[in-house]
């Protein structure tokens, strides 16, 4: 998707991490792996970082061992196994909410679902998603940092087949959290903290249940020419 289809970016979080975002311009990266091995509902994601991903179904599963011999199991009928591959190593992550045109497709309002109180008390408000990103991204171009960036694309993946992944793919039960995400793979797998300067010109704090707790709505919508 387009970033010029972006008008506000939502980064939820403690009271401390958005102040340090807001006066000092302070974004983190953190290691994708380390969201994978999270136990937290809605930081934690366990397809985080894989590649591909395929559903199936086991007739038996054997076991083999040289002082044991070979054992065979028979799993429940209809069972269902998840078999994955990850390549993450040392991809660090950037992520923030996004409201987009998409999100008023179907109606002139959109609602920031409560789940989004699980990852902090306060959230920053980006009025100038475009301003904020290309300052990141210079930064990182600086740096001389790979990168790439993009709307996160959430994917039904219960069917019985085979998934070819990137790191911009997530399970559709993560598709409340409406994520924006920029990437760069580092030297090694540790946080990484990078300086842009204030945004207070173009962003507020503001408690993030008084974000859940109203709708965003479009005024003077305009339908396309028929």
């Amino acid at each position: 998707m387009l970033k010029e289809g972006m008008f506000c970016l939502i980064k939820f979080g403690k009271k401390q991490y958005m102040e340090n975002l807001l006066k000092k311009g302070e974004v983190c990266f953190n290691p994708i792996d380390e969201f994978r091995k999270s136990i937290e509902k809605e930081r934690g994601d366990s397809n985080e970082g894989a590649i591909s991903l395929q559903n199936v179904k086991l007739k038996e599963i054997k076991a083999e061992h040289p002082g044991l011999g070979t054992y065979v199991f028979k799993p429940a009928p209809n069972s269902v196994f998840r078999l994955m591959n990850f390549n993450d190593a040392g991809y660090l992550s950037f992520s923030s909410y996004a409201i987009t045109l998409k999100a008023f497709q179907k109606n002139n309002e959109h609602k920031i679902s409560e789940k989004m109180l699980e990852f902090g008390e306060y959230a920053i408000v980006i009025k100038e998603p475009l301003k904020f990103i290309n300052c990141i991204l210079d930064n990182l171009k600086d740096k001389k940092l790979p990168f790439k960036e993009g709307m996160i694309e959430y994917l039904n993946l219960s069917i019985e087949e085979k998934y070819d992944l990137s790191f911009f793919n997530k399970s559709e039960d993560f598709k409340h959290q409406e994520e924006y995400r920029i990437i760069f793979q580092s030297l090694n797998s540790e946080r990484c903290v990078i300086y842009i300067g204030s945004i207070k010109e173009y962003a507020v704090i503001v408690k993030t249940e008084d974000l859940v707790k109203n709708k965003w709505n479009i005024v003077n919508k305009k339908r396309a020419p028929q």
